[in-house]
């Protein structure tokens, strides 16, 4: 059985204004919006964050690596929308 546990510090919780980010592939922006005082979040039962950083565990793996949302680069949309190929 597998679970996730995230460690908050409620006397140190708070949430930050949100923040526009363009860190997406091909460029595209998102919100982005920290909330100080989540000491750690635990996937699996690996910290894989601390205070909010990434410690490049990576311990949950999907069964099905072709599941993967995003899969790397991606070309830029078209003027139609998203171009596929053929």
């Amino acid at each position: 059985m597998k679970a996730d546990m995230n460690v908050i510090d409620f006397a140190e919780l708070t949430v930050e204004p949100r923040e526009l980010v363009a860190d997406l592939p091909t460029g595209a922006a998102r919100f982005d919006q920290r909330a100080p005082g989540f000491v750690a979040t635990l996937v699996s039962g690996e910290v894989a964050f601390d205070r909010a950083e990434p410690t490049g565990a990576v311990p949950s793996r999907p069964e099905h690596p072709e599941s993967i949302l995003v899969r790397g680069p991606r070309p830029a949309p078209t003027e139609r929308g998203w171009d596929r190929g053929a």
